[in-house]
């Protein structure tokens, strides 16, 4: 059970330098980048609420012992949809 931790642990971290690298670099352009899709992707991830699957943000948060709500609060700064 460990090793299932550890490398839903390194997902839940990915998605996070995913929106972060985005964030950082490329958030002013308006194409489609790979760093776009990737922080898209992440940031569909994590504010979805479906807890039916074990690659379901809310699951994952559980399985790692992490509060989803403060997951969200910490990369609400690194939104990459459009405002």
């Amino acid at each position: 059970m460990k090793q299932i931790r550890s490398l839903w642990s390194a997902v839940m971290l990915r998605a996070i330098l995913d929106l972060e690298g985005y964030s950082r670099k490329t958030k002013t352009k308006k194409i489609l980048t790979q760093k776009r899709i990737n922080a898209l992707s992440a940031w569909k991830w994590i504010q979805s609420n479906r807890k039916q699957q074990i690659n379901d943000f809310l699951f994952v948060c559980e399985l790692v012992n992490i509060s989803p709500d403060i997951v969200r609060r910490s990369v609400k700064h690194l939104n990459p949809e459009p405002r």
